[in-house]
């Protein structure tokens, strides 16, 4: 089973695990588009690495 997770791109921290992928604009909406740890704007433009 694949795992995918979500984290900041200024800081590294891991913001959110997934099982079962969702849409990113959904994940940072739920944070208020701010990183929990270190607060840097989450922006829906991302990278994917497998």
């Amino acid at each position: 089973m694949l795992k995918a997770h979500v984290t900041c791109g200024k800081c590294g921290s891991k913001i959110y695990d997934m099982k079962i992928l969702k849409p990113i604009k959904d994940i940072v909406k739920s944070y208020n588009h701010k990183c929990p740890s270190c607060g840097q704007d989450l922006s829906t433009e991302f990278d994917i690495y497998i």
